[in-house]
């Protein structure tokens, strides 16, 4: 299953009614161009083999790009520019090759 890359508003919990969840499907080397809303904090996450819904339910792991909201409060995310690269396992293997994207912004 391809990872589910997904931006909330709200940064600490994927809790649906919290914030605004938007969710983006990343395959391969696919452009996916979103809009979103200024003055907002946005939070990347990876949803770990499942979607975003077996996430909001909690049976599937979800691993944002602040490890202190992470389980096990462990970091899941490296960064270096505006590239992400995240590790998809509880504990992790550290590998960090799991999904990798870059962001690019362009203000409208």
């Amino acid at each position: 299953m391809a990872p589910v890359i997904g931006i909330t508003a709200a940064p600490t919990t994927l809790i649906e009614d919290e914030g605004t969840l938007t969710t983006l499907t990343i395959r391969d080397t696919e452009a996916v161009v979103a809009t979103l809303q200024g003055g907002a904090f946005y939070a990347p996450f990876i949803v770990a083999d499942g979607t975003v819904e077996e996430a909001l339910s909690g049976s599937k792991d979800v691993f944002f790009d602040f490890a202190a909201a992470n389980p096990l409060g462990l970091d899941h995310v490296q960064k270096q520019g505006n590239q992400y690269r995240f590790e998809d396992l509880r504990g992790g293997d550290l590998d960090f090759n799991d999904a990798v994207f870059t962001v690019r912004t362009v203000a409208a």
